[in-house]
């Protein structure tokens, strides 16, 4: 009998004892030979949930709203981007067109029927009730930082264990804050036309901040 044919006997043989013997475990060990469920196992000393978690979730998100307040209040490139423009003959000329206070418009041709959702758009008006509360804005734009590092954190501690190399630790948590920060609000962008590419950048260097935290403070056994 030619070598290949036994081989290929053997190797037969072998997958039916396996699967034999998995059928007949019960449920909850078969469970366990799946590569999540190894890592979420109550007997993987090395398992961690999201509460391991919380210096890095909390750092990372304070540092982003730092990095935030930087690059929008410090540094100049995001300056030419939002111009002042005084209102002062456009306080009788947005009411007589009908706008109100606290809505949002599409400016469209000179007198085309508002109604017609083919006449040619030539940009966007939002008119605010009131000037934005500082102290409110703030707040609201930590809060989402630090939720976004807790969804960052959450995805970390169902993927990875204490004894993930802490370069992978990295990998994972920058990606998943560029998905945060870089690209999460492109099909609004595409939509409703506004200058990106800087605030990609900067979500660039907040995916790496959050990175770096989370490898640094990564528990270890």
């Amino acid at each position: 009998m030619p070598n290949r044919f036994l081989g290929q006997m053997t190797q037969t043989h072998c997958n039916r004892a396996k699967n034999s013997t998995l059928n007949s475990l019960p449920a909850s060990g078969r469970l366990l030979t799946s590569p999540t469920a190894l890592i979420h196992s109550p007997f993987n000393r090395f398992a961690m949930n999201v509460f391991d978690l919380c210096w890095p979730i909390i750092l990372s998100g304070i540092a982003v709203h730092i990095a935030s307040t930087l690059a929008w209040v410090v540094l100049p490139h995001h300056k030419p981007e939002w111009l002042r423009l005084p209102v002062g003959p456009l306080d009788d000329a947005i009411p007589s067109a009908g706008a109100e206070v606290g809505k949002q418009y599409v400016l469209i041709e000179s007198g085309a029927d508002p109604k017609d959702m083919n006449a040619a758009c030539k940009g966007s008006l939002i008119l605010w009730r009131e000037s934005p509360n500082m102290g409110k804005n703030i707040a609201l734009t930590v809060t989402y930082f630090l939720g976004m590092s807790a969804v960052i954190g959450y995805l970390a501690s169902i993927s990875m264990t204490a004894e993930t190399p802490k370069v992978d630790v990295f990998r994972f948590t920058a990606t998943c804050a560029l998905l945060c920060y870089s690209f999460g609000g492109l099909p609004h962008v595409i939509w409703f036309r506004r200058r990106v590419l800087l605030d990609m950048i900067d979500g660039l260097v907040y995916s790496l901040i959050t990175g770096g935290i989370f490898m640094a403070m990564w528990p270890v056994v």
